[in-house]
């Protein structure tokens, strides 16, 4: 699913009224979907009185449409005009054919103390004041609605967007109220997948009102019909040379923990063989962990031109996880980086070692994959971390244009950026893969997916999706407190299921 500006958002709907589909059908239709959500969505309790508050727009347009279906499902329904009457035509049509059904309308600038006390009783409250237009501070008035709906805890759902959310950045104004569920229409708008309005956002569901798909090469949203184009079914007459070598160089003995959950991660993501590089110390952990993995080993005070070679003959690479912040680390992954022939990715020490020579990426004629946190971002390209954290979206796409490298920059909603200006944003996981040690179950699951052959941005994204799908899986049987990442990885096989039948 695709994500569009405000503005891509209006042109579309222009393009979709101009090729016969009007803008009250579209309404029409966005009310409908949003009344047949929220039935889907909450119980009868949560149902009996719900309470619409409409703006003056095409969004509180299409909360009068649903005021309108829901009457029809037998609800008793009343709605709170924040606004004053719609100033848009069509939002005017739905107020006019709404007086033909018995439902309650307030003015709240005429009859405040009757709204405050229609929302004081609300079982739902359906936030459509606002749309993807919203700029600036929530008015007064809407203020003072929505100020007792927050302390009461009544559940509330958004039309579009929380009211007060900012559609292109992602900002919320003050007093934005946070939703149990938000319903959009047609595609994602960055508001959803970007903090900290995604937070108030609760659960996005997009729904169709019959517009043309949008066109091809906008960000979207990783979902299991792009990790399928990575995980299809292998055929059964195979051997393990066609499934990839990977080769990892991880671990040290100060974290050969790093090693264990690459490694294992790696198998886990089906590649034909795994190959660690590890320092002669940490081979035993590894093989007692992973006793299917093929160890290559080196001294600690073995030069860089004698690891080097161990990482050869292998269709896929990955190194930093666990290496340490050393000069040997930095001359290894620079070595790596110059002159490893096939798919790379850097994790970790792999990114912090190439610190001040990001333009050795530059040269490189195979692909590379950079999977860095928000402070490894900020390192490695010069900034703190809050500039990182403020626009991760163009942050990860500007390094991928200027490393040509895909870049996976992680955190909530991972962001997928390419060097051909693909952009996607991930909505799987939770707070169970924020512990040490989940970076490295990424890193070798993305490593392995690119050993067998897979495109590096797809298989970037597959891999994020699987990692948040894991971490939902392992916080479900053992909390989001209590998962580990050795969980993570071992909830994955389940995950390929679907993809074999």
């Amino acid at each position: 699913m695709v994500i569009m500006t405000a503005a891509q958002m209006r042109a579309a709907e222009q393009q979709a009224a101009e090729g016969g589909l009007s803008y009250a059908r579209m309404m029409e239709n966005a009310g409908a979907a949003l009344a047949r959500r929220l039935c889907e969505t909450f119980g009868g309790d949560v149902l009996a009185r719900p309470v619409i508050v409409c703006g003056a727009g095409n969004n509180g347009g299409d909360g009068l449409v649903a005021a309108r279906k829901l009457t029809e499902r037998g609800l008793s329904v009343s709605v709170v005009l924040a606004c004053g009457n719609p100033t848009t035509v069509t939002a005017a049509q739905m107020l006019q054919q709404l007086a033909e059904w018995p439902v309650t309308v307030v003015d709240a600038a005429t009859q405040p103390a009757y709204a405050h006390r229609l929302l004081a009783g609300a079982t739902l409250v359906i936030d459509a004041v606002f749309g993807t237009g919203f700029h600036g501070n929530l008015p007064p008035l809407v203020r003072e609605l929505f100020g007792p709906v927050a302390r009461s805890g009544v559940p509330v759902a958004a039309v579009d967007l929380p009211s007060g959310a900012y559609a292109d950045s992602g900002l919320a104004a003050e007093d934005t109220l946070s939703c149990r569920v938000t319903v959009t229409f047609h595609t994602y708008k960055f508001a959803h997948v970007t903090y900290p309005a995604r937070e108030l956002c609760g659960q996005v569901s997009v729904a169709d009102i019959g517009m043309p798909a949008p066109p091809d090469g906008l960000p979207f949203v990783v979902d299991q019909t792009v990790a399928a184009r990575v995980l299809a079914r292998p055929a059964d007459n195979t051997h393990k040379g066609l499934f990839g070598k990977a080769a990892l160089l991880v671990g040290s003995p100060a974290m050969p923990g790093a090693a264990v959950l690459a490694t294992r991660a790696c198998l886990r993501c089906g590649v034909g063989l795994c190959l660690p590089v590890v320092e002669q110390t940490v081979a035993p952990l590894v093989l007692a962990a992973a006793p299917e993995a093929v160890c290559r080993t080196y001294e600690a005070t073995d030069p860089p031109a004698a690891v080097l070679p161990l990482c050869d003959n292998t269709t896929a690479l990955l190194a930093g996880c666990g290496l340490g912040n050393t000069l040997h680390t930095r001359a290894l992954c620079m070595g790596l980086a110059e002159s490893y022939p096939g798919p790379l990715v850097l994790d970790a020490d792999g990114i912090n070692s190439l610190r001040g020579h990001i333009d050795v990426l530059q040269e490189r004629k195979a692909p590379c994959v950079l999977t860095p946190h928000p402070a490894e971002m900020a390192r490695l390209t010069g900034v703190d971390v809050a500039t990182v954290q403020a626009d991760r979206m163009g942050a990860a796409s500007r390094l991928a244009a200027q490393t040509g490298a895909v870049v996976v920059l992680k955190g909530a909603g991972t962001v997928i950026a390419g060097p051909n200006g693909q952009l996607a944003v991930c909505l799987t996981g939770n707070s169970a893969l924020s512990k040490g040690g989940s970076g490295d179950v990424l890193a070798g699951m993305l490593v392995s997916l690119l050993a067998q052959g897979g495109d590096p941005f797809l298989c970037a994204c597959a891999a994020v999706w699987l990692h948040g799908r894991a971490g939902e899986g392992a916080s479900a049987r053992f909390s989001r407190r209590g998962a580990l990442p050795t969980d993570v990885i071992e909830a994955l096989p389940a995950l390929f299921l679907p993809f074999e039948q």
